[in-house]
């Protein structure tokens, strides 16, 4: 039982291992498909700021409004 453990180590290991030998030789640049990636979170973060913004701005006017009902 232990050594299948050991395996399952071993193997770990090897993959990360393999996987940062092929982050370096790849080069720090973003490929394509990254690029897009990154640039389309970018999108989506500027969307939910704005979003966000939005209901601050409709929670406070509300909130204006219950105190001047009152």
């Amino acid at each position: 039982m232990i050594e299948v453990a050991w395996m399952i180590v071993i193997i770990s290991v090897a993959s990360a291992l393999r996987k940062c030998v092929d982050y370096r030789t790849r080069g720090a640049g973003l490929s394509g498909a990254e690029d897009r990636l990154a640039t389309r979170m970018g999108e989506l973060d500027r969307r939910l700021t704005d979003i966000q913004d939005v209901m601050i701005n409709l929670d406070e006017k509300m909130s204006r409004n219950r105190v001047g009902v009152m």
